[in-house]
């Protein structure tokens, strides 16, 4: 076959494609034959002479057959040498090697919501890299592909519009990361790679804001379900009183209540099944007298299986969103200046748990106790919910020094009047 040459202008470099050498759904490999100077003179004792057509075509022949021959050679030892598993694996790969081994671990237990976030994730990042070969895989490449998250999409934002563009927050760019992230750390783990490229070491994660948390006052509860009506004002209320989750309490069904009074459970319970708690655990949470008399009432109207039906769509649960964020803007209270205030401001409908899980702490619940009741899988998640108030630290101290049994006798009588002066 006769090559088919081209002048590279820029280097003055003729070249070829050699489709001896294609690989399938790439194009045919270019690589370099000779200098155009070479190509058309040869070398004599008496300086350059130009090269007849003849002598051009057969030198064309000779150079696309010895680069064709080195380059073959080449491919063959590469199939013969063993590739590393860095080579051999691929981005898909490892993501299902996560699947296997974490993301589907029924001993894990991942809630569906974490699966569901998960697999949106994956998805986006298989259709970027996914055939890629593991040793390919670069942190300017996954940069390249992160930063089109940054662009709006339809639903982007937190429980977004789908019918309107919006930014995903810089929390949400985050998980898509460390999701990749997490992936390629099993197949680090699994020895497939040596360093992770998604690594922070690498990529650098979008700032987010602090943890938030946002508990509610006495006089602030007051107020809130002063405007809360009707169905919201018994929503609002199980939801404090049992620390339960949103769509635990909207979408809670009459068979998860247990009116069944015993030694231990002298108001009976609510057990929140595994397909609607967090971490896929099912939860049994007591009820008080309180929560108990909400129960009941309602029960007495009971019109399907949920304790709170849709009054507009016939056999759903409500949606209190709209009726909260009305509540919530039109609650009145007094701030620390003595001000009357109208509105929670950057308070939702979840930090009624926080609210519940403070006053748990306050009122001096056992971390086991409160993890229990809240349903967290980590003891830490319960400990940051503990919002005590200087007061209660300083009695937490008292109440040591008085079961210690220990005093400052020299102390006793004048202690509690000075005031020492730093100098």
């Amino acid at each position: 076959m006769k090559p088919k040459l081209f002048l590279d202008k820029k280097r003055r470099i003729y070249c070829a494609r050699f489709k001896e050498l294609q690989e399938p759904g790439k194009r045919s490999p270019q690589y370099d034959l000779c200098t155009e100077d070479h190509m058309l003179n040869k070398r004599t004792k008496r300086g350059p002479v130009a090269r007849s057509d003849e002598e051009k075509a057969n030198l064309s022949f000779d150079l696309y057959q010895e680069v064709l021959e080195k380059k073959k050679l080449q491919q063959a030892r590469a199939k013969a040498e063993p590739k590393t598993e860095a080579e051999k694996k691929t981005v898909s790969m490892a993501i299902d090697l996560y699947r296997q081994r974490v993301l589907y671990n029924e001993e894990l237990g991942k809630s569906n919501n974490t699966k569901k976030s998960f697999e949106t994730h994956f998805a986006f990042w298989e259709s970027e890299f996914g055939k890629l070969p593991l040793d390919k895989l670069t942190p300017k490449k996954i940069m390249e592909s992160w930063e089109k998250l940054f662009e709006p999409c339809y639903g982007g934002s937190h429980k977004g519009s789908k019918s309107k563009l919006s930014k995903r927050s810089n929390a949400t760019l985050n998980r898509y990361l460390a999701s990749l992230r997490a992936a390629l750390g099993q197949a680090k783990k699994k020895l497939w790679i040596q360093t992770n490229p998604a690594s922070t070491d690498f990529v650098e994660p979008e700032p987010e804001p602090k943890h938030r948390e946002t508990p509610l006052t006495l006089e602030q509860k007051e107020a809130l379900l002063k405007e809360c009506k009707g169905d919201l004002h018994d929503a609002v209320s199980l939801s404090m009183l049992t620390s339960a989750r949103e769509m635990e309490v909207w979408h809670m069904k009459w068979a998860w209540v247990h009116f069944d009074q015993t030694d231990k459970l002298p108001n009976g319970w609510i057990t929140f099944p595994k397909h609607v708690t967090k971490n896929s655990k099912a939860r049994d949470v007591p009820l008080g007298k309180v929560a108990r008399n909400i129960l009941l009432e309602r029960h007495l109207n009971k019109r399907n299986k949920w304790v709170f039906p849709s009054s507009r769509k016939e056999g759903s649960p409500n949606n209190f969103r709209k009726a909260f964020e009305n509540a919530r803007a039109n609650a009145v209270w007094t701030n620390e200046d003595g001000e009357k205030v109208k509105g929670l401001v950057d308070f939702h409908y979840h930090d009624l748990r926080h609210t519940a899980g403070s006053f748990l702490a306050i009122a001096g619940v056992h971390p086991k106790a409160q993890q229990k009741i809240m349903g967290h899988s980590d003891i830490a998640m319960t400990l940051k919910y503990a919002h005590f108030a200087k007061e209660d630290l300083a009695n937490a101290m008292l109440l040591l020094e008085n079961e210690l049994c220990m005093t400052i006798p020299e102390c006793e009588n004048n202690a509690n009047n000075i005031t020492p002066t730093l100098n």
